[in-house]
């Protein structure tokens, strides 16, 4: 079935999520996230008495219940089987699992499974059917797809499964969509208004002028949606002080993708990450020699030596070649010493600050804290006394930071078995058991 051909509806009595979608993309005047236009009108199901599944168990139930319909060779017909069978699963799968084992689905006719995944998703009227064909087309979409799923992507409850499935197909679009139900979207929309526009010199200067302060994910999100690699391609173009500005504000995204608030940084979800540090390296001689940007080159040079960074596909030479023209700006005269606005006349004093303050203010009650300075080689010190200090911990949360450390150290330990570290700690109800944590791909 090619991408232009439609089927008949599934059923006649319930409209298909895809209409639903269609309406709230031309909701007025509400806009497209109408919450009326958003609730399908498609029946709850009643809760389940039997226990919760076994992973294992529902692999191999979906594979011999969803399996066959792959290769069926009507996909309205198979539609609306996959439709009866998911409905009668008891107790019901989540949509998470769905993903993943369906996504891990052996697809033995690509063009039949495309067909299917095509009309469930267009025309199908089940959450989880729409889900599995969102799974499917995450393997076997093709930007054709794209369109259907960004306008699937309107309705709420469908909108993390469609990111799922446009980060395989369009990573941009999946980006954008995603920042859209960012908790604060009118944050970005300034810059979703230039994306729309087409105009890559207003999309430049919205992402100059982003606030700052964002989180880990946001930043990579807002690095993909903006096509952050391809702007940074036109800096030699661009007048000098715009395109220092560009360089400093895809130094800050990277180094905000390094920072480690989850079990796993950012950065190495961001598929350009290396040809972003390599832009990067390239305009780092057109920033001012300020405190700040100074910080931000020595973060760099720190993530490319031993931070996550390093575990890209770079290539050989790459990553040294970025880390040489690094250092070699950082070696240059005026910046070898970046005076403190304060400094005195017995020379320059170099300060760590603590300042900008942010987090929420009591009802009727103000928030004062004050900017607080620190001698930065003492700072440094102490950083790494407390770094290197040990006498907290207990055995086996000492046995659990050694664990995590080697496993780090040494993937190929695990990679034999199709398994990855996730996390080492200790047991919540007895702090004296260490956990560790596995990731297996299916």
């Amino acid at each position: 079935m090619s991408a232009p051909e439609e089927r008949g509806a599934l059923t006649p009595r319930l409209s298909s999520l895809y209409a639903c979608a269609l309406r709230v993309e031309h909701a007025e005047p509400e806009g497209p996230w109408s919450r009326v236009d958003a609730a399908p009108p498609v029946p709850r199901r009643v809760p389940s008495n039997r226990g919760s599944r076994d992973f294992t168990r529902t692999r191999d139930e979906l594979t011999r219940l969803l399996g066959p319909l792959l290769v069926a060779p009507d996909p309205v017909e198979a539609a609306e089987e996959v439709h009866r069978r998911l409905d009668a699963l008891d107790p019901p799968v989540r949509h998470r699992t769905l993903r993943l084992l369906v996504a891990g689905m052996p697809v033995e006719n690509e063009e039949r499974a495309r067909a299917l995944a095509r009309v469930l998703v267009r025309t199908g009227t089940g959450y989880l059917a729409v889900c599995t064909g969102l799974a499917l087309l995450t393997e076997q979409g093709e930007p054709q797809d794209v369109p259907y799923l960004r306008t699937l992507g309107r309705l709420r409850t469908l909108a993390y499964p469609v990111i799922h499935a446009l980060d395989a197909l369009d990573r941009p679009a999946g980006a954008r969509l995603e920042l859209r139900n960012h908790r604060e979207p009118m944050a970005f929309g300034p810059l979703f208004a230039a994306l729309d526009s087409g105009d890559r010199t207003a999309v430049r200067e919205r992402l100059v002028a982003l606030p700052e302060g964002v989180g880990p994910e946001v930043a990579r999100r807002v690095a993909e949606a903006s096509w952050l690699v391809d702007l940074l391609a036109e800096v030699p173009g661009l007048p000098a002080p715009e395109g220092a500005a560009l360089i400093a504000r895809a130094g800050r995204l990277l180094f905000l993708m390094t920072t480690l608030r989850d079990y796993q940084p950012e950065i190495l979800s961001f598929p350009d990450a290396p040809r972003a540090y390599e832009a990067f390296a390239r305009g780092a001689g057109l920033l001012p020699t300020t405190l700040d940007h100074h910080a931000l080159l020595l973060s760099a040079v720190q993530e490319l030596s031993t931070g996550p960074a390093v575990l890209h596909a770079w290539g050989p030479g790459r990553r040294e070649g970025v880390l040489s023209e690094l250092v070699a700006v950082l070696g240059r005269p005026e910046w070898r010493v970046v005076p403190d606005e304060e400094g005195d006349e017995s020379g320059v004093r170099w300060r760590v600050v603590w300042s900008g303050w942010r987090g929420p203010v009591p009802a009727g009650g103000r928030r004062e804290l004050p900017e607080l300075r620190f001698d930065a080689f003492a700072y440094d010190a102490e950083i790494a006394r407390a770094s290197g200090d040990e006498s907290w911990m207990w055995p086996a949360r000492r046995a659990a930071r050694l664990v995590a450390a080697g496993l780090r150290g040494r993937p190929d330990l695990l990679a034999r078995w199709s398994v990855r570290f996730d996390w080492a700690g200790t047991a919540f109800r007895d702090p004296d058991e260490t956990l560790v944590s596995l990731l297996h791909d299916v």
